[in-house]
């Protein structure tokens, strides 16, 4: 979970991916039957997040 801020600075980098393919546009729709994930990159910038909030 993100903000929608850092969601859109995810998908600027290349750190997001819909059923396999990278998302290049902001407000791209992923629907619920898709598959989102994220890259490493993104996913150690969420846990040192947690990490602080904590």
């Amino acid at each position: 979970m993100c903000s929608r801020r850092e969601a859109d600075t995810y998908i600027e980098r290349g750190w997001v991916r819909v059923d396999g393919v990278v998302v290049a546009e902001l407000g791209t729709r992923a629907y619920p039957d898709l598959k989102i994930t994220r890259t490493r990159a993104a996913n150690a910038k969420l846990d040192d997040r947690v990490r602080v909030i904590c």
